[in-house]
Order: structure tokens, then C-alpha cells, then sequence
């Protein structure tokens, strides 16, 4: 039963993904993106959770480019964090005899698929995260911690104008920390 529960959130989720990979982004001044001040003092705290909080940056791309990187990777990151669609099969048998009913492969029941689907949700997160990381060090970004209270200035609710923020980081200047891998 999770496979009908992840099916049925995926896929509206990926094709809206798609469509809005598809779509074609504003025009973007890059002289009106205001970046926030990536300046702060490491603490326990904050060095703990870099593996959460954190921007990329690569030495030598163009705006254009980290743009394009930080959007492709953001949008695989989130599409690849569904998991698993099993091979959940409603029914055995043709059209041309009777259908009986298959045995799904979790043999949860819905109420189990949906507390499975509620209890798996908390791991997305986590998922996208790791996703994007594997994403961004694949086209050699380097990872550079932040504090939480930064992070969310560089990660608003609206997800292009985040993707515009992280690009003219990661195509800014030289960071003034160490990267983390």
C-alpha cells in the first residue's frame, strides 16, 4: 500500500516540478539581488549543524551558470527524495478474466501506508539535503557553513528567488572560511 501512497504523492509533485523546470525564468537583474551578510562568529552551536546549514561556492562560474546549477540540483534533490514506488499492482488477472485482488508487497493496509507516508515525511527533509549536497559536489562546488539564522535569509519561502540568492553567492566572491568538504 506505501507504493499507492507514494505514487500518489509523487507524481503531481514531479510534474509540477517539471512543468516549472520547463517554465522560463524571469529576467534577473544581477545588480538587484541583495545578498545578506555571510559575516558571523562559529560556535559550538552553529559548526554542528553546517552539515544543515550551509551555501556553495565555485571558484571562476558565472552567475549564469551557478544559477542554472543551484535550480537543477534543487529540483533533482527534491524529486529524488520520494523513494521507492515499489511494484504495487491493484489488481491480478486480464480484461479478459476475472481481476482478483494482489497482494501488495508492504501488506500494511492504507492506515499503515499513510502512517508509513507520515513517518517517512520527517526524513525528507534530511534526503533533499544530502541530495543537494551529492548534487552540488558533483559540479565541484565547495560546501561553507552558516548559522541557522543566516541560512533562512539565503533560503526563503519562495524558492526561485533563493536559487537567485545561492547563485550570486556561489558565483561571488572568494568566502572568507574554510570549506567543508
Amino acid at each position: 500500500m506505501r507504493g499507492i501512497v507514494w505514487a500518489a504523492i509523487a507524481a503531481p509533485i514531479a510534474f509540477a516540478m517539471a512543468a516549472h523546470a520547463s517554465a522560463q525564468a524571469p529576467a534577473i537583474s544581477y545588480d538587484k539581488i541583495v545578498v545578506p551578510n555571510l559575516t558571523f562568529t562559529a560556535d559550538a552551536v552553529a559548526e554542528k549543524n553546517y552539515w544543515k546549514y550551509h551555501y556553495y561556492w565555485k571558484p571562476g562560474v558565472s552567475f549564469e551558470t551557478a544559477l542554472a546549477d543551484v535550480h537543477e540540483c534543487r529540483l533533482r534533490s527534491r524529486i529524488a527524495s520520494f523513494g521507492m514506488l515499489h511494484d504495487f499492482v491493484p489488481y491480478a488477472g486480464s480484461a479478459a478474466g476475472p481481476a482478483a485482488r494482489a497482494p501488495t508487497p508492504s501488506g500494511d493496509g492504507i492506515i499503515g501506508g499513510l502512517i508509513a507516508a507520515a513517518a517517512t515525511a520527517a526524513t525528507t527533509i534530511h534526503d533533499q539535503r544530502v541530495n543537494m549536497n551529492i548534487c552540488m559536489g558533483f559540479k565541484n562546488y565547495g560546501q561553507y557553513g552558516l548559522p541557522k539564522e543566516i541560512w533562512l535569509q539565503i533560503n526563503p519561502e519562495d524558492l526561485m528567488t533563493g536559487d537567485v540568492i545561492q547563485a550570486k553567492i556561489a558565483s561571488g566572491p572568494v568566502p572568507a572560511t574554510e570549506a567543508l568538504k
